[in-house]
């Protein structure tokens, strides 16, 4: 039962992932959903993710980094893992999708990392200059909301 309601949780959540980025294309500038190549403009995709440990989160941004269309660039953001936790870094490196490790940002409450990993976001932010930011989990959901309020036009998700 509990793989079921997993699995049916799985497949809610990338139908509305679909979704959103259907509503995103009918909304922007034509440039986004021409077919001719040299007038596609490639969108950017920030997926945030609390930490790299083995579970469904990391599977999910993988997946959907690596069979989304290429008009997409995706880069993903994840913080430590704990001690007791396996990493999930084979994960992307099988599928060869890049993830950058946030060395501030860990599962525990802490109020001078949080800052800092925060400040490490808005950096990454600034410089890759996403047009999504998806989070996929609460705390590196605060964290990405968070920073976006700097950056209007970033759709959050």
């Amino acid at each position: 039962m509990i793989f079921f309601h997993n699995k049916l949780l799985f497949v809610i959540k990338s139908f509305f992932n679909k979704l959103i980025l259907n509503i995103f294309f009918i909304f922007t500038k034509k440039e986004y959903r021409n077919n001719d190549k040299k007038f596609m403009k490639e969108i950017k995709i920030l997926r945030i993710l609390n930490r790299l440990n083995l579970g469904g989160p990391t599977y999910n941004a993988v997946f959907l980094s690596k069979y989304i269309s290429s008009n997409f660039k995706t880069l993903i953001l994840a913080g430590k893992k704990l001690k007791s936790e396996e990493s999930s870094k084979f994960i992307a490196d099988k599928y060869k999708v890049k993830i950058k490790i946030l060395k501030n940002m860990s599962r525990s409450i802490n109020f001078f990392n949080d800052l800092l990993s925060i400040y490490e976001v808005f950096k990454i932010i600034r410089k890759y200059k996403p047009d999504i930011v998806h989070t996929h989990a609460s705390k590196s959901g605060f964290i990405g909301r968070f920073v976006c309020i700097f950056f209007p036009k970033i759709i959050v998700f």
